[in-house]
């Protein structure tokens, strides 16, 4: 089994038979865990990100969110930007699997992660919580490109909890505009949208 195990991990590495490996990673059980979390935390970040998310996706199907919590909590320095948004797109996997498992330990691992580095993955799996002290994080999320539409969606999840950070956001620099940034501009102007579309009572106006 031991045997198995490791060759489909390197298998992994495959395109073509990398995804069927992880679904048979996944049916080895809990035997396959130790490889799978060495694999991914101890392996090599690459451009070619679809192996590590399929390590991703077998660890979620085995049920081992520790793993992914570690990994996630893993401090990591890439220089290379290629392969540093590589293995961006494996943490958003990881993130987005660990939004199923809906505990206050997961909650404050995200919310960790999104205070040191903004992803759309994380912001999309914190949204799933639905908790009302996130409401400022989201609208910090609408400034950044690639995370912008996963924080509209989740400011809309919160529905009229996240009325009052949207309001204020978009006053926010209003006698300043001279000095505002394009960041702080596409901030603003997001919240505006979204005020439009959740203030029934229409006080964005």
């Amino acid at each position: 089994m031991t045997a198995d195990i490791h060759r489909l991990i390197e298998q992994l590495e495959d395109l073509h038979r990398g995804r069927r490996a992880a679904e048979q990673l996944a049916a080895c059980g809990e035997s396959a865990v130790g490889p799978l979390r060495d694999y991914l935390l101890n392996g090599p970040p690459s451009h070619i990100f679809q192996p590590r998310q399929w390590a991703v996706q077998a660890l979620a199907r085995l049920g081992a969110w520790p793993v992914l919590l570690e990994y996630l909590e893993l401090p990591k320095d890439i220089p290379d930007p290629v392969t540093r948004f590589g293995e961006e797109a494996v943490e958003n996997t990881a993130a987005r699997a660990l939004a199923a498992r809906q505990t206050e330990e997961v909650f404050r691992a995200l919310l960790r992660l999104a205070g040191r580095r903004l992803l759309p993955g994380v912001i999309e799996a914190l949204g799933t919580f639905r908790r009302p002290e996130t409401a400022d994080l989201f609208i910090m999320a609408l400034g950044d490109d690639l995370c912008r539409a996963a924080a509209e969606q989740s400011l809309r999840g919160l529905g009229a909890a996240a009325l009052p950070a949207l309001r204020a956001a978009a006053r926010r620099g209003r006698r300043l505009r001279a000095r505002e940034t394009p960041t702080e501009t596409l901030r603003r102007k997001s919240a505006a949208r979204l005020l439009a579309e959740l203030d029934r009572r229409q006080e964005w106006r």
